[in-house]
C-alpha cells in the first residue's frame, strides 16, 4: 500500500509545500492553477493505480505465497485515492505555513478511520 501511495502521489507531497511557498511570494496568481492541477493529477493517478491494482492483487498474493492477501489488497486499495488526496491536501496547507491541519488529519482523523 505504501509503494502504491508513493506512485499515486508522484512526489507532490514533497514538492507542493515548497512550490506553494515560492509562488505565494513571487507570483500569487499562479497558485490558482497550481493547486487544482496538482489535486486533479493526484486524483486521476491514484484512481488509475487503484484500477490497476485490483485485478493484479491475485498476482501479488501469489508472489508472496499468501492467498488471503488477495482479498486484503482489494479492500485496502480502495483507500488509496482518499489517502493520496489527504496527503496532498496536507502538503498544500503546509505550503501556506499552516501545520494544525497536518496534526488533525495525520494524528487524529487518519488513525480513527
Amino acid at each position: 500500500m505504501s509503494i502504491a501511495l508513493v506512485v499515486a502521489t508522484l512526489g507532490f507531497q514533497s514538492a507542493l509545500p515548497r512550490e506553494i511557498a515560492f509562488y505565494r511570494e513571487k507570483e500569487p496568481s499562479k497558485l490558482e492553477k497550481l493547486i487544482p492541477t496538482a489535486l486533479i493529477i493526484v486524483a486521476l493517478n491514484s484512481l488509475i493505480t487503484m484500477v490497476l491494482l485490483i485485478p493484479s492483487s491475485g498476482v501479488i498474493a501469489q508472489v508472496f505465497n499468501e492467498p488471503r492477501l488477495n482479498y486484503a489488497l482489494k479492500i485496502m486499495v480502495l483507500a488509496l485515492p482518499f489517502s493520496a488526496l489527504m496527503g496532498v491536501t496536507i502538503s498544500i496547507t503546509q505550503g501556506f505555513g499552516r501545520v494544525k491541519e497536518k496534526v488533525y488529519f495525520q494524528n487524529v482523523i487518519y488513525p480513527v478511520i
